[in-house]
């Protein structure tokens, strides 16, 4: 037993406290340590509470009480709890080097966590796995197997030491002496007392000089060091029973930067010195204020937040307690939402890494209402750090609230608030009137408070207006025609907006006083119009006749009129007129026609015909519809009558004609409500006198006589012939109703004829009579 013991003692001796290694649960990540009993808990790498090591016969070893790890005699069933007790009453543990179980020796009794406590089940069911945490070569925290690595007695272990505080540096490595039972017992007594005249040489420098502080050491001070190794071992051992000056710790106060710590002595005064260090730091010193005959006090200061400090105070006649502390973490300087990255459906914040140490970051969303909807841990990082909550409402509040994180500390928590991005609108619909638009809009995801339009002209605000969150429709009054807004549907929510633009012109006005004209042209139209009220481009024109375009042009919306000629006479034209405004356009249609074409060889002619005439002529070129025909008697009209447009001629009968008149004749081509006109004369032959005798006769006259018929005439010409030889042919007034011709031949017989002259025609009546 007492070899046993010693051993061990001699191994923590060479090797030091921290050269021992932790246990540690695998599925779990905790490891194994002394309160009272045996327990799981968080790992800490610079607990000497969780440090163990394996004794020679295969048992486990808690360097700090220098106990090792048993099982219980109190219960004899399939579970048992795992105890501390005296190394010589333990039990050896049989270590799987492939699972990591752990076995009492020929016992089927393996070792699992129940919870915080640490239990022996029987059985191969369900087995636990454990490995050790070590420092590599690198200086590393790494995983390794549990298992011993025996060593042969005589031969050298190889051991490392890595009493240097800073966790970076490479351990070094010693050559331990070779060791036999023998010689154990003379090996420890010479280095305790070796250790202990150490301990009070540098106790006495201390006393000499108490107010030296020293910060930052890179190398643990040897005092550190050998007090450390041998507080208990004292104590355990009895080999020595130096005079002790008690003292009890009180409740610490600590935070984030601070500890202040408070102990009562039982006895007379003492001289104290307390030493501290953490993984980041070196080893420091305070020297303790004495508050009174029995109370000191160390405040210790410009610690790192959320920081792991081990603390020993050691008095002059070797008492120490160590302990191990922990700093409260700090919350981040600046935790805020990035406004430019915020989306309708996402919050981007962001934080400064709090000061000192941070395992991670707890990060809240809360609504509006203060539900809970996200909660996420962020690791620690060294830059600034962010996080992104998707999937939100589209304009909706939120409050964010950040707390750091260090192992089982947590910092005082921070709030922010922001808003996500109302969502756009949706499905813009415009209806153009030339002074009106008619807006339309469906609603986007998420929430809205109001709708803000506004109508901009060339980056001059026109309208603006606030509309109802459910109202899906605006109407602009009092707009240009044919002018081109930028239209903008502001969505405005949680103090933010959102908005979607489009371009929306109005519809332009038609022009206005349209006219066509000919001018009297039976080839070319003129139109001519009045410019509309509001924005023009330019103007369309085309000229068509029975739906197919003959012309088309382009003009500039200064142009008011235009020109189309070599058209066809008659002809219906129709003219439009498109007012182009951008992509919309307003259009103005009108007809206007040609003048048709007179008639050709218009004529009218009797025949022969006494109460009769016949009108002929020749088509005109182009269009028309009709003829209409008009017989005029000086200013009286005789006839007025339409005819068919293939129609060449016309007999006028039975209108109660008079021989030998002349009448006007008009033919009037008509096409539309357009015509052309032609005139032309016509005469009907006159009639022969009446009643045409002889009055009297002798050797050398015959006179004769006539009545005027029913007629016109203009003369009468009077002829006398003998036989085929005309005689006389002279010219009467209209008036004379006789003529005696004279100078003949006696007894001769002789032939007169009366002739009626009306224009080119003339009728005759003869009669015989002998001297």
């Amino acid at each position: 037993m007492e070899a046993e013991f010693y051993m061990a003692v001699l191994t923590c001796l060479l090797l030091g406290n921290s050269e021992g290694f932790q246990i540690v649960h695998v599925q779990k990540q905790q490891c194994l340590f002394k309160n009272k009993i045996v327990v799981m808990g968080l790992c800490n790498g610079t607990s000497q509470n969780q440090q163990w090591m394996w004794t020679e016969n295969e048992k486990l070893l808690h360097v700090k009480s220098t106990l090792c790890l048993g099982i219980s005699n109190s219960s004899r069933g399939p579970s048992r709890a795992a105890i501390f007790t005296p190394c010589s009453q333990a039990t050896r543990w049989t270590c799987y080097e492939k699972g990591g179980f752990l076995e009492v020796e020929n016992a089927s009794l393996f070792l699992k966590k129940q919870g915080f406590r640490v239990m022996v089940k029987k059985g191969r069911k369900y087995l636990h796995s454990w490995m050790k945490i070590d420092v590599n070569e690198e200086g590393k925290l790494v995983n390794e197997s549990l298992c011993l690595k025996k060593a042969h007695l005589g031969a050298e272990v190889s051991v490392r030491s890595t009493r240097n505080t800073h966790p970076s540096q490479t351990p070094t490595t010693y050559n331990a002496v070779t060791y036999r039972v023998e010689n154990l017992i003379r090996n420890i007594t010479e280095a305790f007392t070796r250790s202990t005249e150490e301990i009070y040489s540098q106790s006495s420098s201390e006393r000499q000089s108490p107010s030296m502080q020293t910060t930052g050491t890179t190398e643990t001070p040897r005092v550190q060091t050998t007090t450390q190794m041998f507080s208990s071992t004292t104590e355990e051992t009895g080999l020595g029973e130096p005079v002790r000056c008690n003292f009890t710790l009180m409740e610490p106060t600590v935070s984030s930067q601070s500890v202040s710590l408070q102990w009562r002595t039982l006895g007379s005064p003492c001289n104290f010195s307390l030493i501290y260090n953490s993984d980041t730091s070196g080893t420091a010193w305070c020297y303790p204020v004495q508050i009174n005959t029995t109370t000191y006090e160390c405040n210790l200061k410009d610690l790192q937040a959320g920081t792991i400090y081990n603390l020993r105070i050691v008095s002059l006649d070797g008492e120490e307690r160590t302990m191990v502390l922990q700093t409260d973490p700090l919350p981040p300087a600046r935790f805020e939402v990035i406004k430019e990255k915020t989306t309708s459906t996402s919050l981007h914040v962001w934080w400064t890494p709090s000061s000192g140490k941070v395992t991670w970051y707890e990060v809240k969303l809360f609504d509006d209402n203060k539900q809970k909807i996200q909660v996420v841990q962020v690791q620690e990082s060294t830059l600034s750090t962010e996080y992104i909550f998707f999937n939100l409402t589209a304009g909706n509040k939120y409050n964010i609230a950040i707390t750091a994180v260090s192992r089982d500390k947590r910092s005082s928590t921070i709030y922010t608030n922001g808003s996500t991005v109302p969502s756009p609108v949706k499905d813009i619909g415009i209806s153009t009137k030339p002074s009106s638009l008619l807006i339309s809009w469906s609603h986007g995801s998420g929430n809205v408070e109001r709708y803000r339009l506004t109508l901009m002209d060339k980056g001059i605000l026109v309208y603006s207006s606030i509309v109802d969150k459910h109202a899906t429709s605006y109407t602009f009054h009092g707009l240009t025609p044919g002018h081109l807004y930028n239209l903008t549907i502001i969505t405005e929510a949680a103090g933010l907006q959102n908005y979607r633009s489009k371009l929306a012109r109005t519809a332009p006005m038609e022009v206005s006083n349209l006219k066509v004209t000919n001018d009297g042209s039976l080839t070319s139209l003129k139109v001519k119009w009045q410019r509309p009220v509001g924005d023009v481009d330019s103007y369309n024109i085309t000229l068509s006749h029975q739906g197919t375009v003959r012309e088309s042009r382009i003009l500039a919306p200064r142009v008011t009129e235009t020109h189309f000629r070599d058209l066809t006479p008659g002809r219906l034209y129709q003219v439009t007129i498109i007012c182009v405004s951008g992509e919309l356009s307003a259009q103005k249609m009108a007809v206007g026609r040609t003048v048709p074409e007179k008639v050709g060889n218009l004529e009218a002619n009797s025949n022969g015909w006494v109460r009769s005439l016949i009108v002929s002529w020749s088509p005109p070129a182009g269009d028309w519809e009709q003829y209409r025909i008009m017989l005029f008697n000086d200013s009286l009209v005789l006839l007025n009558i339409s005819v068919g447009k293939e129609e060449t001629h016309y007999v006028m009968d039975d209108i109660g004609l008079i021989p030998g008149r002349q009448y006007d004749v008009e033919v009037i081509v008509e096409s539309g409500n357009l015509k052309n006109s032609e005139h032309c004369q016509g005469r009907t032959v006159p009639l022969a006198v009446l009643q045409l005798r002889v009055k009297h006769s002798n050797e050398t006259s015959l006179g004769i006589m006539w009545q005027t018929p029913v007629a016109e005439w203009e003369k009468y010409i009077i002829s006398l012939a003998d036989r085929d030889l005309l005689l006389i042919h002279k010219s009467l007034s209209k008036d004379a109703k006789e003529f005696t011709f004279t100078d003949l031949v006696p007894g001769r017989k002789y032939t007169a004829t009366v002739t009626s002259i009306s224009g080119d025609l003339k009728n005759s009546s003869s009669i015989q009579g002998r001297t």
